[in-house]
């Protein structure tokens, strides 16, 4: 994070923008294999594109000004030469704007904090500065609701001294929206059997393997992997490791896996078709609580069978 230190609360994803003016990062995910899915077109994906660029000139103007705020046209002051903070992750668009503000920063700072723009909710905020005193205070917030297929929707309020009784202020705003995913990373039809794979690093390490062959625990987990977004790398949030799972699916139990997904603990599940690596997904919702479910409950007749663990299981 540059020079800053956020208050209590989530991060803010930044963003950058300029009067005017911003910046459209855009990676489409590749992948090999065969699927009975087809490929996101590339006008399904300008279309994303285009959504996620309206939505960040709306959060723009969105921006809570104080009284009296005009548009400050050129470059910034150094102190607002950037955002306070840019959230890593593809494909994205940023924003920014600059306006001049005849009041002292403290006193601009102080009715960001109380107001909070439409849609959106505080959090965090934070201050950058040397020895003498704070040289940039910042506001954050966040889109109480993010449209589909939106993965973080951000702004940033940012000001800085212009003299004694004047500011910059300064908006940054930030739109990542998932990329399409692979057509090969799709569980498709034909899969009967589930070899779910649960290691554990707690206090008693261990590893459990379980094979599914009822249709509904089968399609319940296919249903999840094939709802799931693809991920947008970047920093992702790694809690403390407590144990991972791998799923491999297959045509029947015993044969050779199809697709595997390994959650990595990290919000991102790894994806390979036939061996093949494909692009990331992220971990759907309910996925850990499903797989937490089905492998501490007991074995029943036709729900599941107990295999050794191995690589190869599955």
């Amino acid at each position: 994070m540059r020079r800053t230190a956020w208050a209590a609360g989530a991060a803010v994803a930044a963003v950058v923008l300029a009067a005017g003016c911003g910046t459209v990062r855009y990676q489409a995910a590749a992948g090999n294999g065969h699927s009975t899915v087809p490929a996101a077109t590339t006008d399904a994906a300008t279309m994303a594109r285009q959504q996620a660029e309206r939505l960040a000139r709306t959060l723009l103007t969105r921006a809570t000004l104080p009284r009296g705020a005009q548009i400050r046209t050129g470059q910034p002051p150094k102190a607002l030469d950037q955002a306070p903070d840019t959230a890593a992750g593809n494909p994205s668009v940023d924003l920014h704007e600059l306006w001049t503000v005849g009041e002292p920063m403290n006193t601009v700072y102080s009715f960001l904090k109380k107001h909070a723009p439409a849609g959106m909710a505080w959090n965090g905020d934070g201050q950058a500065g040397d020895p003498a005193g704070p040289t940039e205070e910042f506001v954050g917030y966040g889109l109480k609701r993010l449209p589909a297929g939106v993965s973080q929707a951000t702004l940033t309020m940012s000001v800085a001294p212009a003299g004694p009784d004047a500011s910059v202020l300064r908006a940054d705003v930030q739109v990542i929206w998932f990329p399409p995913r692979s057509a090969a990373e799709y569980v498709p039809a034909g899969m009967h059997a589930v070899t779910v794979t649960a290691s554990f690093v707690n206090s008693r390490p261990r590893t459990v393997t379980r094979t599914f062959t009822t249709p509904a625990v089968v399609g319940r987990l296919a249903a999840m992997l094939n709802s799931a977004h693809a991920s947008t790398g970047g920093d992702e949030n790694c809690p403390a490791e407590v144990g991972s799972y791998r799923l491999a699916f297959a045509r029947s139990p015993g044969a050779t896996a199809y697709l595997v997904a390994v959650d990595t603990g990290c919000n991102t599940l790894q994806i390979t078709v036939l061996n093949q690596q494909q692009p990331a997904l992220q971990v759907p919702a309910g996925l850990g609580t499903t797989l937490a479910s089905l492998m501490h409950s007991q074995s029943t007749t036709g729900t599941g069978v107990m295999i050794p663990a191995g690589p190869d299981a599955g």
